[in-house]
């Protein structure tokens, strides 16, 4: 089924996010409204250390007022009004800022859509163990520690539902093949 707009109201436009909501016009002809949020898309990768274990950030999330446990993870920054940053080097600075972990190969894992139903967000997913350390390089707005857990002990927390992010729970089901020991 294919949905045609008919009009396009910008809403709110912001640092991160801009809203929009649409008319538009279903095939069989009846008019509808789809809200809209737009963002420039993420990055997220699975870091596993020489010793088994996986790289974990801990970070408040505002919106749900609750500090959540996920895999290093960012947004794609903006070059210029219509152009984005490349996902693979976006992945590339976030290791570097948020954990430490300068790598030139990555594994791309795809992509996930975390909210399709009303966000054009796309999470774009990558497998790392092969890195060199190097110092952290946090954003001014982040406050956030590094988590290093066990495989093993990772998808029992899974399991418990003590991981809770989308992403985080995605990788840990596409990398499963590289996570055996």
């Amino acid at each position: 089924m294919i949905e045609k707009m008919v009009k396009s109201n910008t809403i709110y436009k912001g640092k991160i996010i801009n809203v929009r909501c649409d008319d538009i016009v279903l095939e069989n002809g009846t008019l509808a409204k789809r809200e809209v949020v737009n963002h420039r898309g993420g990055v997220c990768a699975l870091v596993k250390t020489k010793d088994n274990k996986i790289i974990f950030v801990e970070q408040y999330r505002y919106a749900i007022g609750s500090v959540v446990l996920e895999m290093p993870a960012g947004k794609i920054e903006a070059i210029t009004e219509t152009e984005s940053e490349n996902p693979d080097d976006a992945i590339k600075r976030e290791l570097i800022e948020e954990v430490g972990v300068k790598t030139d190969k990555i594994i791309n894992m795809g992509y996930m859509l975390p909210t399709p139903g009303y966000s054009s967000e796309k999470i774009y997913l990558y497998y790392v163990d092969e890195y060199e350390n190097c110092k952290t390089h946090f954003d001014e707005d982040e406050d956030l520690s590094t988590v290093y857990i066990d495989i093993d002990e990772a998808y029992k927390m899974l399991e418990e539902n003590k991981i809770i992010d989308g992403k985080t729970i995605c990788l840990l089901g596409k990398c499963r093949k590289f996570l055996q020991k």
